[in-house]
């Protein structure tokens, strides 16, 4: 299933980059919403995570995606991106991501 590709191609894009709290996927018709959260505003994990979109444009090229990156400042992940259920999220990490509840 095409969901299940991308899904997994947004585990391995994001999962490694320091930095990161969790990772929202929104299919819409022919586009793919795809919302990084990340904890703070730092250059070197914007400059990651561009580099791994850039990498899944270019893997499924035949998808339209709209990337955005979040950066949490205190607030809630339900109030970012309401109960939509995350791809991947951060967890084993003694905070993984303020007011993140790991799943």
């Amino acid at each position: 299933m095409v969901k299940d590709r991308i899904e997994d191609s947004l585990v391995s894009a994001f999962a490694n980059v320091n930095g990161v709290c969790g990772v929202y996927m929104v299919p819409s018709g022919d586009v793919v919403d795809v919302f990084t959260i990340i904890d703070k505003d730092d250059e070197e994990t914007y400059d990651a995570i561009y580099e791994r979109e850039r990498s899944i444009i270019h893997e499924h090229a035949d998808l339209h995606f709209d990337f955005n990156v979040i950066v949490l400042r205190g607030r809630s992940v339900d109030e970012l991106v309401g109960s939509c259920a995350p791809v991947w999220q951060r967890t084993g990490v003694a905070n993984p991501c303020p007011n993140v509840t790991s799943i």
